[in-house]
């Protein structure tokens, strides 16, 4: 989804920000109970930032693969942590980190079915803890200020929340855990600060830190927390809650205004398909129409005597079938088999070439480009071979490297059924 819909909740109110792809807001702040979402909210991704406070996120080494398998898991390799009873936890499983073990968020099964409540009919795809939101650098404790509370993120995995007076006695302690016990060189330690409010109560103490950190940066966040927590989650999505029985599940009519806009592409563009398939029939028919006349103009043409408006298809096929019916003349059956022999004869010649043919009365008139007499003698010889033919060279003239010649091949039995047919006519 190019746009998302975030929505973030506290106890007593609920804000909300549409942001693109990158984090950038399209739409508001706003808050969820004064007038709702955007009226086109339920076309977009939706996701919700639940409290901090109410989420417990850890890490937990889980041996066995699988994301059913893990969440089964998950309640036994973190009971010992707990306080409540596994059966009032929902557990929730990231992708596994690099070094094999698997991000948890951890939360009230109670509480979970009251955000959801809440939420009913927005089509909710995911459920973050607020925390989440807030980036994960190496070296860098990533603190939001706000008026309310803070969020206090080290960079090692540590997610913290506390009264905001507690924001200086946080870092410090961090700083202090990063030198025990290390004998080397520690990394530069590096403080990023979003701060939702201005007061000098609040920020002051935040400044005396400057000496223990190698940089200290602040960050004012004038529109608020929720679209610098909306572009952090966008950019790096932690674990979502809603998982085994809380995983989303969709009817189509729950799903089609997020399908709406790629379902009208799509039928625009089997529109202009049809459109042009359309298009193109007209053209083809225009062209047959044309091709049709054409050839009635042809055949009316060649046999005036079909008259006017004849079906061109039927005159042909008269006229061919009386083609049929008619004798074939006499000494016709010798022409095709002599005029295969004539050519196999100059094929084998080699540089000879047929220059032109005549026929009448079972006797072949050809006309020959040869490179010499030699060759004229050889078709000569080839074509009278089986005693069927009689040949004979009636002209060779020289020119240049090639000569001209006539050769005359006679097929006697046809020449005498030509002669019988002659004297009976």
């Amino acid at each position: 989804m190019s746009e998302t819909l975030v929505i973030r909740l506290a106890p007593d109110a609920a804000g909300w920000v549409v942001v693109d792809a990158t984090g950038a807001v399209l739409d508001g702040p706003g808050q969820l109970d004064e007038g709702g979402p955007p009226p086109t909210a339920a076309a977009r991704r939706t996701i919700a930032l639940v409290p901090a406070a109410a989420v417990l996120r850890t890490r937990a080494e889980v041996p066995v693969k699988g994301a059913v398998k893990i969440l089964q898991a998950l309640p036994f390799a973190l009971e010992d942590q707990l306080a409540d009873e596994v059966d009032e936890l929902h557990f929730a499983a990231g992708p596994r980190d690099a070094d094999g073990r698997v991000p948890v968020a951890v939360t009230r099964r109670a509480a979970l079915a009251e955000w959801c409540q809440r939420l009913e009919g927005l089509g909710l795809d995911a459920i973050y803890a607020e925390s989440d939101a807030l980036p994960d650098l190496p070296g860098t404790a990533t603190l939001l200020l706000e008026p309310g509370q803070i969020l206090l993120r080290t960079g090692q995995g540590d997610l913290l929340v506390a009264e905001p007076e507690d924001a200086p006695v946080l870092v410090g302690v961090w700083l202090d855990q990063r030198a025990a016990g290390s004998e080397a060189p520690l990394p530069p330690a590096h403080l990023l600060v979003y701060a939702a409010t201005d007061e000098p109560r609040l920020l002051e103490p935040l400044e005396a830190l400057r000496p223990r950190v190698q940089s200290l940066e602040i960050r004012q966040l004038v529109g608020g927390a929720l679209p610098r927590l909306a572009a952090g989650i966008i950019a790096s999505p932690g674990v979502n809650l809603l998982q085994g029985d809380y995983a989303p599940r969709r009817s189509f009519a729950g799903l089609w205004p997020r399908w709406r806009p790629a379902a009208g592409l799509a039928a625009a563009a089997a529109a202009t398909a049809v459109l042009v398939a359309g298009l193109e029939a007209w053209r083809l028919q225009r062209e047959a129409d044309a091709l049709s006349a054409s050839v009635a103009a042809a055949v009316q043409y060649t046999f005036p005597d079909a008259g006017a408006g004849a079906d061109p298809r039927a005159v042909l096929d008269g006229r061919l079938a009386q083609l049929g019916q008619a004798t074939v003349a006499p000494g016709g059956d010798e022409f095709l088999p002599t005029l295969r022999v004539v050519a196999e004869a100059i094929s084998r010649a080699g540089n000879a070439r047929l220059e032109s043919l005549s026929y009448r009365a079972g006797v072949f008139d050809l006309q020959v480009r040869a490179p010499n007499a030699e060759t004229l003698d050889q078709i000569r010889q080839f074509v009278t071979a089986d005693g069927t033919r009689t040949a004979e060279i009636q002209s060779a003239n020289a020119e240049g490297d090639q000569g001209q010649g006539r050769l005359r091949i006679a097929v006697p039995a046809a020449a005498a059924a030509a002669a019988q047919a002659g004297g009976r006519a």
